[in-house]
């Protein structure tokens, strides 16, 4: 368990009773594989992130990259097809749209007859990834909207509540602080996200970011 998870386990503990609730692990950890999402009416689902400039909104280049990639048994002739289809620069697309960088993100997906679907909203992708059922589609439903990836989460009645955390840096009076915010989240089984409510927010001191005084850069002179 690396540092920072080991942090906001303990932060967690001293918010709420963790006894409920099962662990969540990231997309990129390679601990869910094709049957943990569940998938009934495809065989990949790609999620490809294409560089555009915000003024034109036209590719700066044709490459892109592939953040998420979930795919089993593709033929080789479908998966080169679908490899080369044209993404929809849409401004209209809302697929982790709160992102800083200016990037338009597609939903690549092949479903069970080897036909080849292309999508740039959220509600779309949900259609084909079925009932939100399984914990590597909660993370994938974050992942979607742009949030940062859960933690831990608890099935109540016909949802679903997921802890995430947030850190980011601030200063004050020349000081430095690293702020932590830990959200919960409520995510039904459509994938739609219905809530979101801030539980927790933590300022810490971090002298070595601080930034000298005045009065030090007038004595070092």
């Amino acid at each position: 368990m690396s540092l920072n998870k080991k942090i906001f386990l303990i932060f967690l503990l001293g918010t709420i009773n963790l006894l409920s609730w099962d662990k969540l692990y990231s997309l990129d950890s390679n601990r869910y594989s094709f049957r943990d999402f569940g998938f009934k009416d495809i065989d990949c689902l790609e999620l490809r992130s294409y560089p555009i400039n915000p003024s034109t909104h036209k590719q700066v280049t044709d490459r892109c990259t592939v953040p998420i990639s979930i795919c089993e048994n593709i033929d080789n002739s479908v998966y080169r097809r679908f490899r080369d289809i044209k993404p929809n620069l849409s401004c209209k697309g809302n697929i982790r749209k709160n992102q800083i960088l200016p990037i338009v993100v597609n939903a690549m997906t092949i479903d069970k007859d080897g036909k080849i679907w292309s999508m740039n909203e959220i509600e779309d992708v949900l259609g084909f990834m079925g009932e939100i059922d399984t914990p590597a589609k909660i993370q994938l439903v974050l992942w979607l909207y742009g949030e940062n990836e859960g933690a831990y989460y608890r099935k109540v009645f016909d949802k679903y509540e997921v802890m995430i955390s947030y850190k980011s840096s601030s200063t004050s009076h020349n000081k430095s602080f690293l702020d932590t915010f830990i959200y919960k989240l409520v995510i039904n089984r459509k994938g739609q996200l219905i809530n979101k409510r801030l539980i927790k927010h933590t300022k810490k001191h971090t002298p070595s970011f601080d930034k000298p005084s005045s009065y030090l850069y007038s004595s070092a002179k």
